[in-house]
Parts: structure tokens; sequence; C-alpha cells
């Protein structure tokens, strides 16, 4: 997988789950201690997630690493795999 290929990856799984969690990108901002701009940027491919950011995304919304940017698995964890 080359980075062009990762990167729609993780806009078009970070782009479904706000869907499913009917998240607006300045909530997702509010909540991680974000600008817009950057979940703007994280939404539209523009930018990666720098790893600090995938883990509070991960512990904040259950949402699995693994699915985000490789599209493997399910989008949630499990509930015995939550972070604390």
């Amino acid at each position: 997988m080359n980075e062009n290929q990762a990167k729609d990856i993780l806009r078009k799984n970070f782009r479904l789950f706000m869907w499913q969690e009917r998240l607006k990108q300045k909530e997702i901002a509010e909540d991680l201690g974000l600008t817009a701009a950057t979940v703007s940027n994280f939404a539209n491919g523009k930018t990666g997630v720098h790893s600090d950011y995938l883990v509070k995304i991960s512990q904040k919304y259950n949402v699995s690493i693994d699915w985000l940017l490789l599209n493997k698995g399910e989008m949630y964890l499990p509930k015995e795999k939550l972070c604390a």
C-alpha cells in the first residue's frame, strides 16, 4: 500500500466514523483539543493523523485504529478491549 492509498483509506474511514456517530468536525476538534481546520484536514485526506490523536480517537469513541488506518476488522472495539 502506498502513501496515497493509506491516506485514502483513512479519509474514507474517518468520514464514515463521523457519519456513523453523527459528529461534526467541530465537535471532534473540541473533544480532542484540536482546531477544526486540523480535523478538516484529516477528513479530507490532506494530512495523516498523528498517532497521539489516533489513540485519543480510539479511547474517546471506541474506534479501532486498525480499522481507521487499514480497514481491518470492525469499526468499533469489542468491550473487553476498550482502553482505560
